[in-house]
């Protein structure tokens, strides 16, 4: 039986998209980070995945907001699978960085 898993990423979660100068379009764009990670859900549920692996910078900023890793810890629990993710460039796994820290 063949194992199934979904990979993803580099969604860089609060991304700041200085350069989008219209702050309605800069918002819908930030918006839109959040909310594919409604669209990883429905994929793993459709297609039956064993887990989820998400290799690298979930965020941007290796000090992302409290209410950021709220919104990401939220839809990692509505995936209702295992999720394992490998630390990135921009939200690396040592010390002081957002795996480390107590929220």
């Amino acid at each position: 039986m063949p194992l199934r898993f979904l990979h993803t990423a580099d969604w860089q979660l609060g991304k700041p998209f200085a350069g989008i100068t219209d702050s309605t379009k800069r918002h819908a764009v930030q918006a839109e980070r959040l909310e594919v990670l409604e669209r990883i859900i429905a994929l793993a549920a459709a297609h039956d995945v064993a887990f989820i692996l998400v290799s690298g910078d979930v965020f941007d900023s290796p000090t992302p907001t409290r209410a950021l890793v709220s919104q990401f810890c939220s839809a990692v629990g509505r995936m209702a699978r295992p999720v394992f993710v490998i630390p990135g460039n921009h939200d690396h796994g040592g010390p002081g960085g957002v795996w480390s820290q107590s929220f």
